[in-house]
């Protein structure tokens, strides 16, 4: 508006001008062309009338670089809203396009959209992502409608502003555009390292802030991602639900600096040198209000409210703390304990040297510490966890692959990883009442011992089990029939009053 006001107003000047210097050069042609023999009269016309044009060229100048300026402002303001990168929308666009709809009689939608970029660049490389980033931008520009506009808000984070009639649109909508999104990821990738997802804010209100709107989506892809799924639509119960995972959150990290979490252990029974030989450690929350409390009711919470990666190095902490100490004993010296990662732990690049930092405040035999991990470790980010696993390897940890067969690992990333034993799931060990069963574990075990891999069966709770996977040539036990999970003391206690002679 303010444009065409100021192209008027040139307009305007500029006829102005043109229309006085012809009547100047009208009336005053005796003063122009005998300027020395006019008259005071004419002169002083004739300077009145000069002055009146100098007047108009210098509101026309005026107006002119008003005008260029404003052009130039437009212009950055447009480039303000764009991203550099990719050229379709930024955040600030979105915002505007949230508030210039607020009237609308259709429901303001913003699809908060995202995969996990770190884990492209981690898998693959910088150039991948960027042209991920090219292609997502591309993809979204053709995919979307009319009414519809789509920005990148940051790295790996898009932004789909949608007019729908409710909620259930919206869901459908954004799924469309996912769908699309995932389909052009494999494609590129020829695979889905990392899937598109998706939180959604439909607002009720015109009075709906933009802030509020972004806030909701961003919250509800949390949600997504958590659940694995592919959108979730914003509600009240996410609210809720964030307010008390911070509630727990504040909880559990309150209790870890406490020193609620107490080791326990339970040992494990070689079947060559006849003895116990190592020690699986775990954890019991020994809480305040509540007593003792089981890890199935805390280990996965840990997780899902972002405190597991602590805990874990909390455990470590507490291990390597007691082998120094089992070190200067000669009783207990030859002991090795185990100690559990999570997925989330060994799939962080900054693990090992937030691990190291642990490890080297204590003098101890690295040989006598194992680290366990699962199998959906290998699953979740296979770069980052050979490189953790490789790195603990180099400085002299053992590792063991725990619940094995529980899961999805193949023979080839056994053998890609460095292992030194493996540890079969319980469930193995109840089928032993079938011959099936016994023919799988002990194909196991026969391959495990061609990989040169120590085999531990773990939940052996019964003689007759007990015989069975020595007679396949299970190589370590572990479960009820040798130890109970047991406080450290009492752990102590049993090692040295153990007796297998009469077996």
């Amino acid at each position: 508006m303010k444009k065409k006001i100021l192209n008027f107003l040139i307009f305007l000047l500029t006829l102005v001008s043109i229309c006085a210097i012809c009547l100047i050069a009208v009336l005053d042609f005796e003063a122009i062309k005998y300027p020395f023999t006019a008259s005071s009269a004419t002169l002083s016309e004739a300077k009145t009338a000069y002055l009146t044009i100098a007047g108009f060229l210098v509101c026309w100048a005026i107006a002119f670089v008003i005008l260029v300026r404003v052009q130039s402002e437009g212009s950055f303001f447009k480039y303000k809203m764009r991203d550099t990168f990719t050229g379709i929308g930024n955040k600030g666009s979105l915002k505007a396009k949230f508030k210039k709809e607020k009237n609308n009689p259709y429901k303001r939608t913003i699809a908060y959209i995202s995969y996990d970029s770190e884990r492209i660049v981690e898998i693959h490389n910088q150039t991948i992502f960027y042209n991920l980033e090219l292609e997502t931008a591309k993809i979204l520009e053709k995919a979307i409608s009319q009414n519809e506009f789509v920005a990148r808000l940051s790295n790996g984070t898009f932004g789909v502003f949608m007019l729908c009639r409710d909620g259930l649109t919206a869901q459908q909508r954004t799924d469309e555009i996912l769908s699309v999104l995932n389909k052009m990821q494999k494609r590129v990738l020829f695979e889905n390292d990392a899937p598109y997802r998706a939180g959604i804010f439909v607002s009720d209100s015109e009075k709906d802030s933009f802030n509020r709107a972004y806030a909701s989506a961003v919250l509800s892809y949390k949600y997504a991602e958590e659940n694995r799924v592919n959108s979730i639509f914003f509600s009240s119960d996410l609210t809720a639900k964030e307010e008390s995972k911070k509630n727990k959150k504040a909880k559990f990290n309150k209790a870890i600096d406490n020193g609620e979490f107490q080791m326990f252990i339970q040992l494990l029974y070689s079947v060559q040198k006849n003895c116990f030989v190592s020690g699986e450690v775990l954890s019991r929350w020994n809480n305040p209000v509540e007593g003792f409390i089981m890890p199935t009711y805390y280990i996965g919470e840990m997780h899902r409210v972002g405190v597991i990666e602590k805990f874990d190095m909390y455990m470590l902490g507490k291990t390597c703390a007691l082998l120094e100490n089992w070190a200067k004993d000669p009783k207990f010296k030859d002991l090795v304990l185990s100690c559990n990662l999570t997925r989330h732990t060994l799939s962080s690049p900054d693990f090992f040297e937030n691990f190291k930092k642990i490890f080297k405040k204590y003098s101890f035999d690295h040989k006598k510490l194992t680290l366990e991990i699962t199998e959906d470790s290998l699953d979740d980010n296979k770069t980052v966890a050979m490189a953790n696993i490789i790195s603990c390897k180099e400085n002299g940890f053992g590792i063991a692959l725990d619940d094995f067969g529980a899961g999805v690992t193949s023979v080839s990333d056994i053998s890609d990883y460095a292992l030194d034993e493996i540890k079969i799931d319980r469930e193995f060990i109840f089928a032993l009442s079938n011959k099936k069963g016994v023919d799988v574990l002990k194909g196991f075990i026969d391959m495990a011992h061609r990989l040169n891999l120590t085999v531990v069966c773990e939940g052996v709770e019964t003689e007759k089990q007990r015989d069975t996977v020595i007679e396949l040539g299970c190589d370590i036990i572990q479960g009820y029939l040798y130890s109970y999970v047991l406080p450290v003391e009492e752990a102590k206690e049993l090692y040295l009053k153990s007796d297998f002679t009469n077996q």
